[in-house]
């Protein structure tokens, strides 16, 4: 289970190595090498981040590495780890490339409590485009990246982490495509954690005109329903889900 004491910072990076020593920024910068040369086959066309430049030529294949959509729940907490009634639920996203961390566009949701709360937060980043077409096309998605969820509980807690990669059709408002990257869910004193790449590919049929938005989001829930008394609230309740996308291959396949 997770120490109160433990320092905010320290922990984040603790569950951001997912526990087992795997460093995010070497892991995140071995996979840069090489940016979009992964992609194997015809020369690929580079998407560009700017709103001015959201088409999606259903003709020819494109690989996008920067994203241009995110979401984060406002942060809620008790604003000191000190005292007994201790809780926080955050979120965050990065859109573009840090180049300094070589970092990829991320979206990360945490939760944490010392006492009886419900918390529930949540966060996501991708990309949003615009399909241009003469017809319906089936397009295969090739999403890439890295994502991680860890809980720790305590009696009669309960904890949840997940992290997917979505299609969703704005146009429409209906979800395509769902790919599960990592789901961890934790109860009564256990703990759990899963970490790694992924790589997820689906083919769904875009229609010219409509707008999508393709993107990886994270989820995490801490429920506690009997607080720590009598000055002994040592551990806490936690979720913590992180996701980022290393890039999206858009691929014509039949029309």
């Amino acid at each position: 289970m997770t120490q109160r004491s433990e320092k905010p910072e320290i922990k984040r990076e603790r569950l951001e190595n997912a526990g087992e020593g795997l460093g995010r920024r070497p892991f995140l910068a071995g996979l840069a090498v090489g940016g979009a040369a992964l992609v194997l086959g015809v020369p690929v066309v580079s998407g560009s981040h700017t709103p001015e430049h959201l088409t999606l030529r259903l003709d020819r294949k494109t690989t996008f590495t920067e994203m241009n959509r995110g979401y984060a729940k406002p942060r809620e907490d008790s604003d000191d780890a000190v005292v007994d009634d201790y809780y926080a639920a955050w979120a965050d996203y990065s859109l573009r490339r840090d180049e300094y961390d070589e970092q990829d566009p991320y979206a990360v949701a945490s939760t944490e409590t010392a006492v009886v709360k419900d918390l529930r937060t949540r966060a996501w980043v991708g990309r949003r485009f615009k399909a241009s077409g003469a017809k319906p096309t089936q397009v295969g998605f090739t999403v890439t990246g890295w994502a991680a969820a860890t809980t720790d509980t305590g009696p009669m807690d309960n904890a949840v982490a997940i992290v997917r990669v979505r299609l969703y059709d704005l146009t429409t408002k209906e979800f395509l495509r769902e790919r599960l990257l990592r789901e961890v869910r934790s109860e009564n004193g256990a703990s759990d954690r899963q970490y790694g790449t992924y790589r997820r590919t689906f083919k769904p049929v875009l229609t010219p005109g409509h707008t999508y938005t393709l993107y990886v989001e994270t989820r995490a829930r801490s429920s506690r329903k009997r607080s720590y008394v009598d000055g002994n609230p040592t551990y806490l309740c936690d979720a913590y889900a992180i996701g980022d996308i290393k890039s999206i291959t858009a691929t014509p396949i039949s029309g």
